[in-house]
């Protein structure tokens, strides 16, 4: 963000809110059903992952959440 200029990349008053929330330590299984994208063609279907974004602000707007 510094090299190009843009008032982003850092937690300061003034500055846009653009947070994710990642917890290192919840478990899930990949299920294309629920993924969020169009295309549900994946070849983790089944997999086990850790690791899942909980939360994330785009501008200090909430855009994503998830329990």
């Amino acid at each position: 963000a510094r090299v190009l200029g843009i008032n982003a990349g850092k937690l300061a008053i003034g500055a846009p809110a653009d947070l994710c929330l990642f917890d290192p330590e919840a478990e899930w299984r990949v299920e294309p059903k629920q993924l969020k994208s169009q295309g549900k063609n994946t070849p983790f279907a089944g997999s086990q992952m850790r690791g899942k974004v909980r939360h994330t602000l785009v501008n200090g707007q909430p855009v994503y959440h998830t329990l």
